[in-house]
């Protein structure tokens, strides 16, 4: 019987010590989990198109002697940056990620996945979150941090061969614009000879050190160029999105085959460009780092956030342009109040042709203007 009560004691003893090293571990674990510990969630590319894939990396740094026994990293992805590894989660949608980690003492730990773009979009990651907890997890234990991870999804690009025509239509229309005002007393730079140069603008002495025409370019007060009007005005909640993201490419593309050529573009929208939290605005230029400018604004526009209508798109932005501009408004969307409005430009001088992505029998609704309408 004595016998029996001391094993019990010596078991309540080992049961007692065992315990309080557990609060004591716990207390200790609680006080020093997130100390000296450091996370980041990144991207290894700052911009790709859509369709293309880039990667996701999560890393995970413990800069202490102390150990965690399990910590989760948890950060919000929007669901049109699929995970190939998981190619069949639903698109769309905003989704929580949480990746599992165990650190030891000062060790850094990096996963790494391949995301493919579903979708244009500029997708940003601010902050994620560590959960941890003690080894029975009766505690959970929580700390936010800051994050700075941007992804531009550039929009998909529209083939040369079904933009070509207007291209070249609108080629011929700004050479017979090309009534340059230059300034021949400021010289701003040397730059490739485009189809659209004079010949009197070569500098032979700069052609033949590189072996390639080159031209000066001069400040001007009366450049030709393309403004590009890009509306998201919808004819309700259920209109199909296919059609605007469709005109975004072609704006995009357009831009883009003007650009190489040394031409000024400047690009205006009715949406919303989430960088600015403004309509978006990319103002006339024509060196190349300006079609960067311009896919970055259009991955960034938000075309649920209309900030004006159409008509006012084209009322407020074409009464600043020049008339030896070529103006390209880009719209599946019409009303009467916008035909009258462009009409009432085309009467006043201005060059405009009105792009009409996947046009099908929208043309007859146009009446008298048709003839400036580009199905697309």
């Amino acid at each position: 019987m004595v016998i029996a009560i001391g094993e019990t004691m010596r078991i309540l003893i080992i049961l007692a010590v065992a315990i309080g090293f557990y609060k004591i571990i716990r207390e200790i674990y609680i006080r020093n989990c997130f100390k000296n510990i450091s996370a980041e969630i990144d991207f290894d590319k700052k911009e790709i198109f859509q369709g293309e894939r880039c990667k996701i990396k999560i890393s995970l740094t413990n800069k202490k002697l102390f150990p965690l026994w399990w910590i989760l990293v948890r950060y919000k992805l929007s669901k049109n940056l699929v995970f190939v590894e998981e190619s069949n989660l639903q698109k769309g949608h905003d989704n929580y990620r949480s990746e599992g980690f165990y650190l030891r003492a000062y060790e850094k730990v990096t996963r790494e996945y391949t995301l493919l773009a579903h979708r244009r979009g500029y997708y940003e990651i601010k902050e994620l979150e560590l959960l941890s907890g003690d080894i029975f997890s009766s505690t959970r234990l929580i700390k936010k941090y800051d994050n700075e991870a941007v992804l531009f999804v550039y929009p998909q690009q529209v083939a040369i061969e079904e933009i070509g025509l207007l291209f070249n239509k609108i080629t011929g229309e700004l050479i017979t614009k090309k009534n340059l005002i230059d300034d021949p007393f400021q010289l701003r730079g040397i730059r490739e000879y485009s189809p659209f140069d004079s010949m009197k603008t070569i500098n032979w002495k700069a052609t033949a050190k590189s072996g390639e025409l080159k031209v000066n370019q001069f400040d001007s007060t009366s450049s030709a160029g393309i403004t590009i009007l890009l509306n998201v005005e919808k004819y309700n909640e259920f209109d199909d999105m296919d059609m605007i993201e469709r005109g975004i490419s072609i704006a995009a593309s357009m831009a883009n085959e003007f650009v190489k050529r040394g031409m000024e573009v400047e690009v205006f929208s009715n949406g919303r460009d989430e960088t600015t939290k403004k309509a978006l605005e990319v103002n006339a230029a024509s060196y190349n780092e300006k079609i960067r400018e311009v896919y970055e604004a259009l991955a960034a526009l938000n075309t649920s956030k209309q900030e004006f209508t159409l008509a006012d798109l084209i009322n407020n932005k074409i009464a600043i342009q020049k008339k030896n501009r070529v103006i390209l408004l880009v719209s599946h969307f019409y009303s009467q109040e916008a035909k009258k409005a462009f009409k009432l430009k085309i009467e006043e001088g201005y060059s405009l042709i009105w792009i009409v992505p996947k046009i099908k029998k929208e043309r007859e609704n146009f009446d008298e203007l048709e003839e400036y309408i580009v199905g697309m």
